[in-house]
């Protein structure tokens, strides 16, 4: 059998992201919010909450268990603490949007 739970938002999700443990999804909605899931429950529910880029965060990669990455339709890349929710860093990328998001070991 498999498990299967809805993750309530209210708009599009526009991007989804794994943190290394397995038990955290995080979703980035176009209400402009980032939500972490707790999927060690039954009925997952929001352990956390934040801000997402200004512009709709579009793509997310998570870089470690602490900092996640994202990138909107616009020029910037964005970085958070995923502990605090906190923006750490912000970078403005010239020559227009970006398409994808990546890291590399």
């Amino acid at each position: 059998s498999s498990l299967r739970a809805t993750l309530q938002h209210p708009a599009e999700v526009d991007a989804v992201a794994y943190l290394p443990d397995g038990k955290t999804l995080i979703t980035a909605c176009r209400d402009g919010r980032i939500r972490l899931w707790d999927l060690s429950a039954v009925s997952p529910p929001v352990r956390a909450e934040f801000a997402g880029h200004p512009d709709g965060t579009r793509r997310l990669v998570v870089a470690s268990a602490e900092l996640l990455v994202g990138t909107s339709d616009g020029s910037s890349v964005l970085n958070w603490d995923l502990r605090s929710g906190a923006l750490v860093a912000k970078w403005d990328v010239q020559g227009g949007a970006g398409t994808s998001a990546a890291l590399t070991p």
